[in-house]
């Protein structure tokens, strides 16, 4: 490859991240790999060497849906609090054993036990093998953040905590060995956890810091391949947009409507 031709597949690869697109010209992308200690690309994604790409401009993809609570994050159900195990709040999140879900202006907080979303077939494979970071931002501004690689056996693989405590984030694989999720919780009845935003991600650095808020026109699409609420229980499941990951069942839905029900 001539040099000018790898300037300038760098400063196409630099001008995507930098306008936040995690996705180009896969062309282009193969040949970065040729590009020794500068870019490589993995059939996936953009990875950078510090020397080349500015860390402060630097995305990865989030594996999470529904992940930003620094606004209003997607609530198909509606309700301002949710209490009980096992109860599906926001949309992808359900709580775990005994807790209380309470939606704040700006952030979640997480009081008794913790909320959990359970990761798509497709992404649970994909990253089996892999290293990833889990992160959570803070309600007071802090980042935690772990890395670790994800192992096929039941068990937590990687846990990040809050200092002098043991609120966390962590990353668990169940004990079937086969689901695999990402818990936020609490884990004291007298102390909440207040939590801005969480992010799963490939590699070993935590980028949730460098993320625009949430679009919440494109998590609502992808929340509602999981759940969606209408109006009656009688449309044909090919119709439904956007279609939904699989059959949903359906039943009457307490604010009114018919719950059409994908979830995990």
């Amino acid at each position: 490859m001539m040099i000018q031709d790898s300037d300038i597949l760098v400063s196409e690869a630099k001008e995507a991240v930098e306008q936040r697109h995690t996705h180009t010209n896969k062309s282009t992308l193969e040949k970065l790999g040729e590009i020794d200690g500068q870019l490589t690309y993995d059939g996936n994604f953009i990875h950078e060497e510090k020397s080349v790409l500015d860390s402060a401009s630097y995305i990865n993809p989030n594996l999470l849906h529904n992940w930003d609570f620094r606004q209003s994050p997607v609530n198909q159900r509606g309700q301002t609090e949710y209490t009980g195990s096992g109860i599906y709040t926001i949309d992808r999140f359900v709580t775990v054993l005994q807790t209380t879900l309470e939606i704040h202006a700006g952030f979640l907080r997480i009081i008794g036990n913790q909320i959990q979303q359970q990761l798509e077939p497709n992404i649970r494979e994909a990253i089996t093998g892999k290293t990833v970071t889990i992160s959570a931002l803070l309600a007071d501004g802090r980042l935690i953040s772990a890395s670790g690689v994800v192992g096929s056996h039941a068990g937590t693989y990687i846990t990040a905590y809050v200092p002098g405590s043991q609120q966390r984030i962590a990353l668990h694989r169940s004990v079937n060995a086969i689901n695999l999720g990402v818990y936020i919780q609490s884990a004291n009845t007298e102390i909440p956890l207040e939590v801005q935003a969480v992010k799963l991600e490939l590699g070993t650095v935590s980028t949730l810091a460098n993320d625009p808020p949430m679009d919440y026109g494109r998590e609502l699409a992808i929340c509602q391949r999981f759940q969606q609420i209408r109006s009656t229980n009688n449309i044909n499941i090919l119709d439904l947009r956007p279609s939904m990951r699989i059959n949903p069942v359906i039943t009457a839905f307490t604010g009114g409507g018919f719950m059409y029900d994908a979830n995990i």
